[in-house]
Order: structure tokens, then C-alpha cells, then sequence
């Protein structure tokens, strides 16, 4: 695992990276005590095994765009065909979103209930600000092109969505199929690393758009892990 950093890691980043590279593979979730946890390492595992070594996949990102505005996802994607925000829900029960207003069934009432979609729209606007403020890699597309919304859920026994802003799965396995079917090209391997790079050391932005890499020595890790995993 840590020789798979040392060959993804940019060189620039190296210094800074790597003394704090094994944190991030040796950091393991030993008890899942929420459903929610489970969901999402079932969406990790799945999305693992599905997808070449092209893409980079990071789980529990947290960014600050703006003081004290947080934005919080379950799963980052990165590869050639752009950032796939996913937020992952292990609701049980059944569930309809039409336009991103969503309802649950109780009993044999549908009711109002928290909109996913609506709040990972939240999590991707705050995304593509805080990735155009960097000012580290230029990108020819906008940010529309190649950052993605999607939802999916782990545990619903009904799932139905009519008109809703991003994808909604039903399911870990074809979240993950979906993800494999995505033939365009936005980003090359450079640009998949040091996207990677600052949404797990955000303080690199500031280091990098100074050129010095000064404050690397105190850069700490901001997700719980980072995996870049090819098919055999």
C-alpha cells in the first residue's frame, strides 16, 4: 500500500506527503456501530473493486471553503472522467424523490422527509469553490463538466426518483457500475493527483500557491483514508 502512494504522489507533494502517507492506509474502521457506517463501506468496497488504477478513491472528506461553512462527504471518486461527490444514505424503508423533494413511507402515509440530493448539491457547490480558489492546476472545462453529484442508497426496500438534480442508486453494486460505464476523458494522471493531494492535505493550497511548500512540515490529513486500487 505505501509503495502505491510513492508511485501516485507527485513529486512537488512528495516531501510534504509522505511522512504522513501510511496514516492514511493504516487508518481502519475496526466496529461499525451506526447503519450509516455500513453503507459506506459497502459503497468503498464496491467502488473499489470495480474500478481500474486510473482512479483514486477517498472516503469521509471534510472541507472549509469559506470560515466555519463545512462541507462533509462520504466518498470523493477521482479519474478520467472527473470528481464523483457521492453521498450515501442506509435508510430503511421505502422512499420517492421527485425534484429533489423527498418522502418516506410510515405506515400507509408518504411524508416529508430530509432531501439527500438537495444536500449533496450543497456539498458539490462548496466543492467546486473551494477547488477554483486553489489556483494550483488549471483545467481547461468548468467545473460543471467534470464534478458530479450522485446519491445512493444502501438499505431502502423501495426506491423510486422522477426528476431529481444528480443520480440516485439503489444500491452499492450499480453505483459502482455506473461509475465504470463513464467513458469521457476531463482529467489526466497529474491532474487526478493533485486533486487528490488537496482535498486530503487542504493546507497545501496555501503552501503551493506560494511555490515554497513551507508549511508542509505541519500539512495533517483530512479524510479517513485513500485508496488507489486496480482491477486484477
Amino acid at each position: 500500500m505505501k509503495q502505491k502512494i510513492d508511485e501516485t504522489v507527485p513529486s512537488f507533494f512528495s516531501w510534504a506527503v509522505k511522512p504522513l502517507a501510511g496514516l492514511a492506509f493504516d487508518m481502519k474502521r475496526n466496529s461499525y456501530n451506526t447503519k450509516g457506517e455500513r453503507g459506506e463501506s459497502k459503497v468503498s468496497t464496491q467502488v473499489r473493486n470495480a474500478l481500474s488504477d486510473d482512479w483514486i478513491l477517498m472516503n469521509d472528506v471534510t472541507l472549509e471553503p469559506e470560515p466555519e461553512v463545512f462541507s462533509q462527504t462520504d466518498h470523493i471518486v477521482i479519474g478520467p472522467p472527473g470528481m464523483f461527490v457521492i453521498e450515501t444514505k442506509a435508510w430503511d424503508g421505502a422512499f420517492t424523490g421527485y425534484k429533489d423533494l423527498w418522502k418516506r413511507k410510515e405506515g400507509n402515509k408518504w411524508v416529508p422527509c430530509h432531501s439527500p440530493t438537495k444536500q449533496n448539491l450543497r456539498h458539490v457547490k462548496l466543492i467546486r469553490k473551494w477547488l477554483s480558489q486553489t489556483g494550483i492546476f488549471n483545467i481547461t472545462f468548468p467545473t460543471e463538466k467534470w464534478i458530479y453529484p450522485i446519491v445512493a442508497f444502501t438499505r431502502a426496500s423501495w426506491l423510486k426518483t422522477t426528476d431529481c438534480s444528480m443520480p440516485v442508486f439503489d444500491g452499492a453494486r450499480s453505483l459502482a457500475s455506473h461509475l465504470r460505464s463513464q467513458k469521457e476523458t476531463y482529467l489526466n494522471a497529474e491532474q487526478i493527483e493533485k486533486i487528490s493531494m488537496l482535498l486530503a492535505y487542504p493546507q497545501l493550497q496555501t503552501a503551493g500557491a506560494n511555490y515554497g511548500y513551507a508549511s508542509g512540515r505541519n500539512v495533517s490529513l483530512n479524510c479517513d483514508c485513500i485508496w488507489s486500487r486496480g482491477r486484477d
